[in-house]
């Protein structure tokens, strides 16, 4: 695992008040990737609401069509 990766449980867990924090920082490290690519990346699923017990974090980058996402991304660990 990289230096600074987020290790999770992979079972379903109560809700951890971290998954937002989380979720920044696994953002923040994927911004540079993205570069000027159009994007959004968005905090989803049961790990994005308050109170609900999920598996963490799901993550989803949009881009307005394939035909802009010039490449395969490089594999990142969380």
């Amino acid at each position: 695992m990289s230096p600074g990766a987020l290790s999770v449980a992979a079972g379903v867990l109560q809700y951890d008040v971290l998954w937002p924090a989380w979720f920044e920082r696994i953002r923040a490290r994927l911004e540079p990737d993205l570069g000027d690519l159009p994007h959004h990346i968005e905090h989803v699923g049961k790990t994005a609401v308050p109170g609900l017990v999920a598996r963490p974090i799901d993550i989803e980058v949009v881009v307005p069509t394939a035909e802009q996402f010039p490449v395969r991304p490089r594999r990142r660990d969380a």
